[in-house]
């Protein structure tokens, strides 16, 4: 988990990440004045990560790419011994390769997304939500405890992220047999009641407030997510395991999980609504897998060892041997596809023209809020860099700050062999581009 963080920062989403940090940090509010784009694409923004963005722009000005780097690799490893503890479910008398297996499965779909953005916390949230959970039901538990700490997850997910309404979901699925207690037996249970009110209360203190679902949605629907490469549904090339891992690892979970359900011939209705809670997330984006692989692993846990205790006690040894073989397997299968997409591996610093610097002293000499066109994966870093002297077109927050028509516009300048009247449009008086792109030629 912790290595999972040691290679280049690729994220644009660094850049505007530090840009609202920043403004959240001077404005000393969570509503800010929008400090990259044109004004005329919307004069303020709310901020719902503002936690996140600040913390990311201290660790930016204390060390820059290495600190930030040293930050992930402690979420990373965060996950990782989060994980662990999911899947051991505090008994160590459970077998052990089960829980190994299912661990190599999910750390190549989960290590994946530990990146430079707010959902790499969220992962390690999500994960310490379903521990505690595990333990809430637990003989002697301290109930009360337990569920404080829940509803302080929940507050503190909702300042860093607005997906945060999934955690009541979650928490939701794991009381539903006590809520049905209660009903059947017409006796109130104080403590389940005060944790389902808390978590379903902690969205509502983020910076969006009540408005936090109008905003979920407006993010995760219309036409500009169809363009963004993690924000599309799934494709059947998402499951092909000589392309991906993600996809496979998920499915080979709920595979151990429905097998072993099956075998044991008993229905969890908990763990199964965790998992389709989490395949109606991988459902909505290809995002939502990592997600989807997290809450799948109390079903695959709990079938991996009904399956290992069947079959495994007749020839324990050569089940050993082909456990341990699918997890290297896997886990090497893994590695590979990491490094060829995020690597190189070790190397720590920004990539190649993410912060294309040269053009600074150019647009600077521009005067005061004048327009700049640049391609999303770059728009950011230069908005960051020139802090309000220039002002650039649609970033990479698209879609959760633009609508689809300003997106639509920005990739119609980026492909148009004659964008002479879009950039007059929008007044641009500069242009920031890579030399193949074909508005570099029509230009």
């Amino acid at each position: 988990g912790a290595l999972s963080a040691w290679k280049p920062l690729r994220e644009p989403d660094l850049f505007w990440h530090l840009a609202l940090g920043r403004a959240v940090w001077r404005a000393r509010s969570r509503t800010v004045v929008e400090p990259l784009a044109h004004l005329d694409l919307g004069r303020t923004r709310e901020v719902p990560e503002w936690l996140w963005d600040v913390a990311q722009w201290g660790l930016w000005n204390v060390g820059g790419a290495l600190a930030t780097t040293l930050a992930l690799s402690a979420l990373g490893a965060l996950i990782g011994a989060l994980l662990w503890r999911v899947l051991r479910a505090h008994d160590r008398a459970k077998p052990l390769a089960p829980a190994v297996l299912c661990a190599a499965l999910a750390l190549t779909g989960v290590l994946s997304r530990v990146r430079e953005r707010p959902e790499t916390l969220v992962c390690a949230l999500l994960l310490a939500s379903l521990a505690l959970l595990g333990r809430l039901g637990e003989p002697g538990a301290r109930r009360g405890a337990i569920s404080a700490a829940l509803v302080a997850i929940g507050l503190l997910w909702a300042q860093v992220h607005s997906t945060s309404p999934l955690l009541l979901a979650v928490v939701g699925l794991a009381l539903a047999p006590d809520l049905r207690a209660m009903i059947v037996r017409k006796r109130v249970d104080g403590v389940s009641l005060a944790l389902l009110g808390g978590v379903a209360l902690a969205p509502l203190s983020g910076a969006h407030g009540v408005g936090v679902l109008a905003a979920l949605r407006a993010h995760a629907a219309g036409d500009a997510v169809l363009h963004v490469a993690d924000m599309h549904p799934p494709v059947w090339a998402t499951f092909n395991p000589a392309e991906n891992v993600m996809g496979p690892a998920w499915f080979a979970l709920l595979a151990l999980g429905l097998g072993g359900m099956a075998r044991a011939g008993v229905c969890w209705p908990r763990r199964v609504g965790y998992a389709l809670l989490g395949a109606a997330m991988a459902a909505t984006a290809v995002r939502g897998l990592a997600f989807a692989t997290v809450l799948a692993l109390p079903l695959a846990r709990a079938g991996a060892e009904v399956l290992w205790t069947t079959y495994a006690t007749r020839r324990p040894r050569l089940a050993l041997t082909l456990v341990g073989a699918c997890a290297a397997l896997v886990s090497v299968r893994g590695a590979m596809i990491f490094a060829q997409r995020q690597g190189p591996v070790g190397v720590i610093g920004v990539r190649e023209f993410a912060q294309p610097f040269g053009t600074l002293g150019v647009l600077r000499a521009l005067p005061r809020g004048s327009h700049v066109y640049a391609p999303p994966d770059i728009a950011a870093s230069l908005g960051y860099a020139l802090d309000g002297h220039a002002r650039t077109f649609v970033d990479t927050r698209t879609p959760m700050h633009f609508d689809d028509a300003q997106y639509a516009v920005a990739r119609d300048i980026a492909r148009a062999w004659s964008p002479g009247a879009a950039l007059e449009r929008y007044d641009t008086r500069a242009v920031v581009m890579a030399c193949e792109s074909p508005l570099c030629t029509a230009l």
